[in-house]
Formats: C-alpha cells, sequence, structure tokens
C-alpha cells in the first residue's frame, strides 16, 4: 500500500490478532495486543514507511492508544468508543498509573444510538478526555 496510498489505514478486528493472544479473556484484549505487535514488528523489520501517515481504524479497547505515543507516523485515529461507552453510562476506568480504559466492550455501533437522548452527556465528556489522555500525554 505504501506505493499506492496517501495515507495508511489499519484496522483493529483482524483475525490474525486473535491467533497470536488466543488465550487473553475476550476478543478485544486480542485485538488490542494483537494491533501493537503488528505495528511493532513491521517497524522492527522497517516495513512501515514513517515518513508517510498512517490512520488507526477503530478501537478495540482505549487503551490500546498509549503504546503509539512515541509512534508519530501514526497521524490519525477514530474510534466512537469513548461516546458510545459514555453514552450506556459506563466511564473508563484507571487500570494503572494514568492509563484509562476498558476490561470489555460494548459491541454497540454508535451510528444506532443516533436517534437516543444523551443522558449521560458528562460521562461521554469524561471518556473523551482520559482517551485524549492516553493518546497525547495531557
Amino acid at each position: 500500500m505504501n506505493k499506492n496510498a496517501d495515507i495508511i489505514a489499519i484496522s483493529f478486528d483482524y483475525s490474525y490478532y486473535e491467533e497470536l493472544f488466543p488465550d487473553e479473556k475476550n476478543k478485544y484484549v486480542s485485538w488490542m495486543k494483537g494491533r501493537r505487535k503488528l505495528l511493532h514488528d513491521m517497524l522492527e523489520e522497517k516495513i512501515i514507511n514513517t515518513n508517510k501517515p498512517h490512520h488507526l481504524l477503530g478501537a478495540g479497547l482505549p487503551q490500546e492508544f498509549v503504546a503509539y505515543k512515541e509512534y508519530d507516523w501514526i497521524d490519525t485515529i477514530d474510534t466512537s468508543n469513548p461516546v458510545v461507552h459514555g453514552m450506556k453510562g459506563i466511564k473508563y476506568a484507571e487500570l494503572e498509573d494514568g492509563v484509562f480504559g476498558l476490561e470489555d466492550k460494548e459491541s454497540v455501533k454508535l451510528y444506532t444510538l443516533m436517534e437516543e437522548p444523551v443522558e449521560n452527556l458528562q460521562d461521554v465528556f469524561y471518556n473523551m478526555l482520559k482517551c485524549r489522555q492516553n493518546v497525547f500525554n495531557i
């Protein structure tokens, strides 16, 4: 893709990740660890063109992004995870010092909630802030 695209997108839900980490308690942990390993291995093997921007599609679990703080070639990410979980009244927990996230994930797509009233707006904003902290060290 390096030769044919201006930006490279990498998804979070490849079955390959579950093959790498088959003993995890849920598939979202496998996906998180799998994408971390894939990116690390591709970087180590000099497969990734760090001069080209990369985009991460979605999130298995939001704490995944902590691992990429030093990867300046990851230009953008998109995830509805903080919004969906906030709307469901699920706030990110502090899992370790300064890292916020979830042990498991709601398998709800944001588009299915578009007509729902937002009763937990504070939880949405809280999760968005904690996700940003995971990504940007703020």
